[in-house]
């Protein structure tokens, strides 16, 4: 196994919506999900998406987000005062990735997500 680089692709993310594009660097890569809330029970649901679609300018000049997104697998977790975590594996290659929570509940919930691959 050669070098493994790992891009955080959620950072302290504490609300229901979609990280930023992450242009994929490896078809065969990993995605890990971790959570914790501050007091209590909580849940998360993160699906991770990829698309080959390029962004296009809008009127200003500043580039559009892609709308063609393809489900790569989710990752849900029961969240406490606990670490909790999950991840999976693909093997395909696909020109950008991102997260897109789409549940997140518990106090102070907060979600740290990454994507890791072998750079060699």
């Amino acid at each position: 196994m050669g070098n493994v680089n790992a891009t955080q692709i959620l950072v302290n993310h504490i609300t229901v919506s979609s990280s930023r594009r992450f242009r994929m660097s490896n078809p065969n890569s990993t995605f890990h999900v971790r959570g914790i809330t501050s007091a209590g029970a909580g849940a998360a649901t993160i699906e991770i998406e990829a698309t080959n679609q390029e962004p296009t300018l809008d009127a200003t000049g500043l580039p559009s987000v892609p709308t063609e997104w393809v489900n790569l697998g989710q990752i849900t977790l029961v969240l406490s005062t606990t670490v909790a975590s999950d991840g999976f594996a693909v093997d395909a290659g696909w020109k950008y990735i991102r997260a897109d929570v789409t549940v997140l509940t518990g106090t102070d919930a907060t979600l740290q997500g990454f994507i890791a691959a072998d750079t060699d």
